[in-house]
């Protein structure tokens, strides 16, 4: 019992987003937890957390331990290619990461709510190297988009990170008539 206590680091105490934001991506965090987090810490300005949770660029060979590998550059969502499980494409650092969400995704800095449209496709289980939400989003001024998130699986990490993200459409109408109207509440942030 005592040796339980001294070995007693907290870790159980801390819910799922604290765990996220305090520890970053690691342990088997499902991939629908990891958009969640993305979208609350984007809406809340804090991008270095997007930046945290997105696959690394793959420029340099990847040490065998996640301390061994260069984490300083990650994809960029719009210019991500998925190619048998593994990411193409252009890098950001930090800096240039959250220039580019600024620019290329400023509803989702706006985002009042959310929630996940249909489930996982068949073909994509817990086990699946890369993964796929598609997410409604409600913004402060009323807008309504869906994005498309892709996340590829880290076996450094043991979880998904987000690779690519495209807005589907600006208006939920066209894919989903009466979506407008719909009673199933959005998440609120």
């Amino acid at each position: 019992m005592r040796e339980a206590q001294r070995r007693d680091t907290g870790k159980e105490n801390l819910g799922t987003f604290d765990r996220m934001l305090k520890e970053g991506p690691a342990g088997l965090m499902p991939s629908e937890s990891v958009v969640e987090h993305v979208l609350t810490q984007v809406s809340s300005g804090n991008i270095s957390q997007a930046f945290r949770f997105t696959c690394r660029y793959p420029g340099k060979p990847a040490g065998v331990h996640k301390s061994s590998t260069d984490w300083s550059k990650r994809m960029n969502w719009e210019k991500c290619k998925i190619i048998g499980g593994s990411c193409t494409g252009k890098s950001e650092t930090e800096a240039t990461f959250e220039e580019m969400v600024k620019q290329r995704f400023p509803s989702m800095l706006s985002t009042q709510g959310y929630r996940f449209v249909g489930g996982a496709p068949a073909w994509q289980t817990a086990a699946s190297r890369v993964v796929e939400h598609v997410v409604e989003v409600q913004t402060r001024d009323q807008q309504q988009l869906l994005f498309r998130f892709k996340l590829v699986y880290n076996p450094l990490l043991d979880c998904h990170l987000v690779a690519a993200v495209s807005t589907m459409a600006t208006s939920t109408s066209k894919y989903f008539p009466g979506a407008d109207d719909s009673d199933a509440p959005l998440a609120d942030i």
